[in-house]
């Protein structure tokens, strides 16, 4: 079982907790890359303050491009990052 999964069913001993969707890596409609969980904050908190649930989300980021790396001018710091959230 994975780390996420192990720590979705600790969460859900004590509490109701929904996993949200990941989010695109790359952003295509801005040309960003993901670098955050909460980049979709705004977005989840118009759509879900009414609820009272624990919110969990996996994603997959991307912190940086380093295009003065000479060395690897496409080095990219990729990371998985875990949220826990609620919109009230």
């Amino acid at each position: 079982m994975s780390t996420y999964k192990k720590f979705v069913r600790m969460l859900r001993e004590k509490w109701q907790v929904e996993e949200l969707p990941e989010s695109p890596l790359l952003r295509p409609d801005d040309g960003y890359f993901t670098f955050s969980p909460f980049q979709d904050t705004e977005g989840n908190f118009d759509s879900l303050e009414s609820t009272s649930s624990i919110f969990v989300k996996y994603q997959p980021t991307i912190r940086k491009l380093n295009a003065l790396d000479l060395t690897n001018p496409l080095n990219l710091n990729y990371q998985t990052t875990y949220a826990v959230q609620k919109y009230q």
